[in-house]
């Protein structure tokens, strides 16, 4: 990604963009602007517990961004990268992430809940208690990923690099037609 042709975001904007975005979720659309915050840098940005539902993060970078218990259902995460993330108790419930940088996300307690997770560096990243049932991990590079007291219910993986990863206490039956870890 060439982050060149991305635009960057400062919090004046961010937090207009949220308001709008606000108002659309609240009136069910008929007032404010859903919010796409594809193709930008946010830094250093809170986004802790807004409602963020079918947010389009396309080839965004986030740097040192707080989503703590952020509402991230249905969102899309296609080539997104997240350095410094904290997702802690975010909601990823049917979220779409594709191609994108999590290593060394703290996911811990999110909520993942038939989240597609295809192709993603998800190295270093904690999902400590998490609940990932009938998520679909595909092709993830997992090394050091942490799945500790994970409930892992109907949860498929495929292909995953997983040496490393630390599944203690996970609790739940993988998907049957699952490939091995």
């Amino acid at each position: 990604m060439d982050q060149h042709a991305l635009r960057h975001l400062d919090h004046d904007t961010l937090h207009t963009l949220l308001d709008a975005h606000q108002r659309y979720m609240k009136t069910q659309g008929r007032e404010g602007r859903k919010i796409d915050l594809s193709l930008c840098i946010i830094e250093g940005f809170d986004f802790s517990g807004l409602d963020l539902h079918g947010v389009h993060l396309q080839h965004t970078v986030l740097r040192n961004c707080r989503f703590a218990g952020t509402n991230l259902s249905r969102a899309d995460v296609d080539g997104t990268q997240a350095f410094g993330a904290d997702f802690s108790g975010a909601s990823f419930v049917k979220a779409e992430i594709f191609e994108a940088n999590l290593s060394g996300a703290n996911c811990d307690g999110a909520v993942m809940t038939r989240a597609t997770v295809n192709r993603c560096d998800l190295s270093g990243a904690t999902f400590r208690n998490a609940d990932l049932t009938g998520a679909g991990f595909i092709d993830c590079i997992m090394a050091g990923t942490v799945l500790d007291e994970a409930i892992i219910d109907g949860m498929s993986v495929r292909n995953n690099a997983t040496t490393g990863m630390s599944r203690v206490g996970a609790h739940g039956q993988l998907n049957p037609a699952s490939g091995p870890w």
